[in-house]
């Protein structure tokens, strides 16, 4: 019996984002911190256009259509909670998110369009959302095994990579280790790949649909990579032979990074090279000086020229 062995994580190396520049933008020197003088409200502003632009007023987990404020049929929720300042310092100070990043109040980049159904079993840890490098997809993982939501399981969610104003990865690691602990007797379960959507767009008139989003996704894994699921997070051949087409059946089986050191930071550097990494970091910049000593704070935080 052949069995397929992959990882859902890629080597650095085979990573095709910006390379990992020695200073890392979390570590950065006095003076650099994110100093922009923004009011209370023009932040909430951007908080939710950023949100809506991006997940374009739908539900991400089923597609929802928001209308006129959004509430109460869409609603866009703080992955991490709005009131805990001091979590999201210490996700900044430990390089999980960028130095730069807006407050966890007003940050888009931590926050979701959710229908007041989902934003339930979000906020009750009955699901998660895993980002997956190695399928450059979110992940829907039904951990709680809760009935109503089992048809999302294993699916990716609405949510571009490459969008600037991606979610950041590490806050919904922090939900998921919350949703793992809300319920300790449940264990990962291996999802079949290739991966499809949670939904389907079919209302194709409106022009502001997402059709078939994730739907066809390039694993770009081969047979025998990193062995075995479970605290390393593999992906595991099937034990039922190869599939109807003759090629193995391939599983994607989610572990647990915390426990993990190694797993864990390799996660944290892949995250930096990302695009919504190198946007929070540039939205953060001043541009008092000269132009010349723009540019250079420009290429020596990004890693790229900007012309």
């Amino acid at each position: 019996m052949q069995h397929t062995v992959m990882s859902d994580q890629v080597p650095l190396s085979s990573l095709r984002f910006l390379p990992l520049q020695a200073r890392e933008f979390h570590s950065l020197p006095a003076g650099f911190e994110y100093q922009h003088e923004i009011s209370e409200g023009s932040n909430t502003t951007a908080f939710d256009t950023g949100i809506d632009a991006r997940d374009l007023r739908r539900c991400v987990v089923c597609g929802m259509k928001g209308g006129g404020g959004l509430r109460p049929g869409v609603q866009r929720a703080h992955i991490i909670g709005r009131t805990e300042d001091i979590l999201w310092g210490l996700l900044k100070g430990r390089g999980f998110v960028p130095s730069f990043a807006k407050s966890v109040v007003h940050e888009p980049r931590n926050g979701i369009n959710l229908c007041s159904v989902h934003h339930v079993d979000f906020d009750g840890y009955r699901f998660f959302i895993r980002w997956v490098p190695s399928l450059s997809a979110f992940v829907f993982i039904n951990f709680s095994q809760n009935g109503s939501l089992e048809q999302f399981h294993g699916k990716t969610v609405a949510l571009d990579p490459n969008h600037s104003h991606s979610p950041f990865t590490a806050p919904f690691l922090i939900q998921e280790m919350r949703t793992r602990g809300f319920h300790p007797w449940c264990t990962d379960r291996s999802i079949p790949c290739p991966l499809s959507p949670t939904y389907t767009d079919v209302d194709n008139g409106g022009g502001d649909g997402v059709a078939g989003f994730g739907g066809a996704i390039d694993t770009g894994v081969e047979s025998g990579g990193m062995a075995g699921p479970g605290g390393s997070g593999g992906v595991a051949g099937s034990s039922s032979g190869p599939s109807s087409t003759g090629v193995n059946q391939q599983y994607l089986v989610l572990g647990n990074p915390f426990q993990d050191p190694e797993l864990l930071e390799s996660m944290r550097r892949q995250w930096q090279q990302l695009p919504n990494w190198k946007s929070a970091t540039v939205e953060g910049l001043t541009w008092e000086g000269t132009a010349e000593e723009n540019a250079k704070q420009y290429v020596d935080l990004v890693g790229v020229s900007p012309h």
